[in-house]
């Protein structure tokens, strides 16, 4: 089971990984440079600071490129959450103008609120479904979920 992924999160997400791999790899390249030129001494043998040398580099090299790519992912997540966003938009907009009236006059055959928030939330996702074929399951849960809040959370604050 995949679970909901929210386009908007895993730009700010990226973000912060671009930043701190780019950050974390600069100041180790700094501070490597720095050693070399004895601005900051070790006393290791020659043999000892080759390794660290050589291990340090690649692993703060590897760092820098693990931002970049970060950074160049940038875009297409930014693409990809306002799609989501829109998506989320249209298909609530929709669902809210054909069938919100339906949904506040569905009642449940058993006595448990837990039993007629499944019953709604089942139907939410059915025409949400049923009109938007390309949503994932996930996608329709999700959506599934803002709906029921915004109509029942507004109902129970009136």
């Amino acid at each position: 089971m995949n679970l909901y992924v929210d386009q908007k999160e895993k730009y700010a997400d990226t973000k912060s990984t671009a930043w701190s791999f780019s950050i974390v790899g600069g100041v180790g390249l700094i501070l490597l440079i720095l050693v070399y030129f004895d601005v900051i001494p070790l006393h290791l043998d020659k043999d000892n600071i080759i390794m660290m040398f050589l291990i340090m580099a690649v692993l703060f090299i590897f760092f820098i490129f693990v931002g970049i790519k970060s950074f160049l992912s940038l875009g297409q997540i930014a693409k990809s959450a306002n799609q989501q966003e829109n998506h989320q938009k249209e298909s609530k907009e929709w669902f809210l103008n054909n069938y919100k009236s339906e949904l506040l006059n569905l009642t449940s055959n058993g006595d448990s609120e837990e039993e007629l928030f499944l019953e709604r939330n089942e139907y939410i996702v059915k025409k949400l479904s049923e009109n938007f074929i390309d949503l994932s399951e996930e996608d329709c849960e999700y959506i599934a979920e803002l709906i029921y809040n915004e109509i029942f959370d507004a109902n129970l604050s009136k």
